[in-house]
């Protein structure tokens, strides 16, 4: 399921973000001088000037607003401070799947300095994307409203998502 959400991530700010020119797994470097330990970010995104990595994950996020990592397990802020790293970008995105049961609708955001670039921070934000229209399960009436017209509000809840925060 991991790879089904980063293709349809992919695809879906391709088709549907215009203003993004998105790069899937096709922008690699070696963590290592002597070519070992290949980084290679799910997406890599060109809006205007600037780049952007983003990473999704195929995990439910469990947080808080007490959590001082807010859901992001410490092995993915280890990946995502790899690539900003090496790739000298300083803007990476987690996305997460919104659940059924548990969405949080605000961000996250955590804020690294990095000493070995004169301290530039590096921001890393996390998000859960709204990919599941919830009308499913509770409404009555479901068997009365046709497939396109149950994920034509889920396409324009992403688009207006991503939009917000990529553009």
């Amino acid at each position: 399921m991991e790879y089904v959400f980063e293709d349809f991530i992919f695809g879906f700010i391709d088709k549907e973000i215009t203003e993004v020119k998105a790069k899937a797994q096709s922008v690699s470097k070696a963590l290592a001088e002597n070519g070992t330990f290949l980084l290679k970010p799910d997406l890599f995104l060109e809006i205007g000037d600037k780049n952007i990595i983003a990473d999704t994950k195929y995990k439910i996020v469990y947080s808080d607003e007490k959590d001082p990592k807010y859901g992001i397990s410490q092995n993915d802020l280890y990946q995502m401070l790899a690539y900003a790293v090496r790739f000298k970008i300083e803007d990476i995105l987690l996305f997460y799947p919104e659940t059924i049961t548990h969405y949080q609708s605000n961000k996250s955001s955590i804020t690294i300095l990095d000493e070995l670039a004169n301290k530039t921070p590096i921001t890393i934000k996390s998000y859960q994307l709204p990919i599941i229209n919830k009308a499913i399960f509770t409404n009555d009436n479901i068997e009365n409203i046709s497939l396109q017209e149950l994920f034509v509000e889920v396409k324009e809840n992403l688009v207006v998502k991503l939009k917000e925060i990529l553009l």
